[in-house]
């Protein structure tokens, strides 16, 4: 189980750091795309199909222009990714592994509390339901303080890799603290 743990944290972490590699060699690509005549900021159509044909399905779109603003390193994209990593990344550790290792170490879920993983729901909850902007810094993460809008870069992800309880995890409740 903890394995699988490792497994789920290291691989949310590299498709979101991936991700945002590959958003940065887009809008490289598309900062030298050629305009069309009459419109120096072409729109790029995200979807199934020829954009021109009615039988096309668009699910987004971006002009030049916002393309490259979005994409850059630390920018708007990179915000969304992060936020996608906090909540995908707490929810498979809430709603899977936490009630795994609860009924292998015959206790409650709610007995099994560590404090980086309360800072992570503390981040779950501010990215859902503040609308990403932090209320104050959690227990063992100081990552943002009251009012700061959360955006991960790669030491956030360095750190939370570096100081992960893979020990603790392996413990009885009884030796956790916090939450």
């Amino acid at each position: 189980m903890l394995g699988e743990l490792r497994t789920a944290l290291n691989d949310a972490t590299a498709t979101v750091c991936l991700a945002g590699a590959g958003l940065r060699k887009l809008a490289e690509t598309f900062a030298g795309f050629p305009t069309q005549v009459g419109n120096a900021d072409p729109q790029i159509h995200i979807g199934n199909g020829d954009p021109n044909q009615p039988e096309s399905e668009v699910f987004a779109n971006w002009r030049v222009s916002e393309l490259v603003n979005q994409t850059v390193l630390n920018g708007p994209a990179d915000t969304r990714l992060g936020h996608q990593w906090i909540v995908t990344f707490y929810a498979h550790w809430e709603e899977d592994i936490r009630p795994r290792l609860a009924t292998a170490h015959g206790c409650g879920k709610d007995d099994i509390k560590l404090p980086l993983l309360g800072d992570l729901r503390w981040l779950r909850h501010c990215v859902v339901h503040r609308k990403g902007i932090s209320r104050g810094f959690g227990e063992v993460l100081q990552w943002f303080g009251p009012g700061e809008g959360i955006s991960l870069r790669g030491e956030h992800y360095a750190e939370f890799h570096r100081k992960f309880p893979w020990d603790e995890l392996r413990l009885a409740p009884g030796a956790h603290e916090g939450n």
